[in-house]
């Protein structure tokens, strides 16, 4: 009489088969052996560090010393891209990426952004595994790797991984290369070639947490230049001095939480500002000689002494210098009109400076009669509140 042993599926084997206790302890065998090199990503966790960074750890299970590890990331088309050791472009932006490579080991790494911003939120990552020396899961065919059933998707939103983010451009200036005081810089304001020289490079002033500045200046002479240490100059520091052209200028700054204009962007601000000469060629100009181009010609002068040379350019070459002997009235005056009538207007442009502000010092118009005796001024401006030096 012939017994069956029943099997899976509802075949069976005589037992008087010869050999059947073989063969059916091989396919039990078989079968165990294909179960232990079924490896897996069971899950991923995330976490946030100083850096800032980004930490993707994946759980496997069931690999061995000869497995090999390779992060993916799906782009906008459905494709599977393997991540690189280094700077990774991800939706048209860098992004610096270390871990992306495990090989011949039972323990794989993480996977680390460095900088990460909302560019990356809810980017879709998996890790692949193969086996063997020298072999690399993303040259592989697919079906010829093994991976996670549910992927990660990167989450940077409201995590410290979107910052710090604290830094903050809080005024403009051009920076006195010798030390001496600063030219702050308001929207819309104009410089002279003569005031700046070779005297001034750009600055920013910054509060909160700053990981870099970059300066884009658009106009006649474009630059654009990235600071990652205070101070934030334009040209860079120990660039020398700024040096346009004349004509108008936009500064754009951002500041960014990483070095070299990385991470998230923390401000972004834009000022103009203007280089031109003063416009001396004023229509009906009645003063002569103006710019001192001819020395101290059609000046007078009373106390002290008057000289032209190029130390306080404005107009032209020259400028006229006027050093005070005492404390007593000091004049350097001109007559610009006579036998004027009644109601005549006069308008006057000045560029003027003082060294000392101890001292009253003005410009204006005096009108006199024919005794010259003053009848009214005009125009009685403190030099000191018009460009003081």
């Amino acid at each position: 009489m012939k017994k069956n042993l029943p099997l899976t599926g509802g075949y069976s084997v005589p037992s008087s088969f010869a050999g059947g206790k073989t063969l059916l302890t091989f396919l039990v065998a078989l079968l165990i052996s294909t179960v232990s090199f079924a490896h897996s990503v069971d899950s991923y966790s995330a976490t946030c560090a100083a850096g800032p960074q980004y930490k993707v750890t994946a759980v496997v299970s069931n690999v061995n010393s000869s497995s090999n590890y390779r992060w993916q990331w799906k782009n906008s088309s459905g494709s599977w891209v393997c991540f690189v050791n280094g700077a990774n472009t991800i939706n048209g932006k860098a992004y610096n990426v270390s871990g992306a490579v495990y090989n011949l080991t039972t323990t794989p790494g993480q996977l680390i952004f460095t900088d990460p911003d909302s560019g990356l939120q809810g980017l879709e990552i998996r890790m692949v595994i193969s086996d063997g020396s020298g072999v690399n899961p993303c040259n592989l065919p697919s079906g010829n790797t093994w991976t996670s059933t549910t992927n990660h998707f990167i989450n940077v939103s409201g995590t410290p991984c979107a910052g710090p983010c604290t830094g903050r451009v809080t005024s403009v200036y051009f920076n006195k290369l010798d030390g001496g005081t600063d030219l702050p810089i308001t929207n819309g304001q104009n410089f002279t070639p003569a005031q700046l020289g070779s005297l001034y490079n750009l600055e920013a002033g910054t509060t909160g947490t700053v990981g870099s500045v970059k300066w884009t200046i658009s106009g006649p002479t474009p630059s654009t230049n990235t600071e990652n240490t205070a101070p934030y100059n334009s040209p860079a520091t120990g660039g020398g001095a700024w040096t346009g052209a004349n004509g108008s200028y936009t500064v754009n700054l951002k500041v960014y939480s990483g070095s070299d204009a990385t991470g998230t962007v923390c401000h972004d601000t834009t000022i103009n500002f203007t280089l031109n000469p003063p416009d001396c060629n004023c229509p009906g100009n009645i003063v002569l000689n103006p710019g001192f181009e001819n020395g101290t010609t059609n000046w007078t002068w009373n106390g002290g002494t008057l000289s032209a040379g190029g130390g306080a350019v404005a107009c032209g070459s020259y400028s006229g210098d006027f050093q005070i002997s005492n404390t007593t009235t000091n004049r350097v005056y001109q007559t610009i009109g006579t036998n004027l009538a009644p109601g005549t207007v006069i308008n006057a442009s000045v560029f003027a400076g003082t060294h000392d502000n101890t001292f009253y010092h003005y410009v204006g118009i005096l009108f006199l009669d024919a005794a010259n005796n003053v009848l009214s001024s005009s125009v009685q401006v403190e030099v000191n509140k018009i460009l003081a030096n």
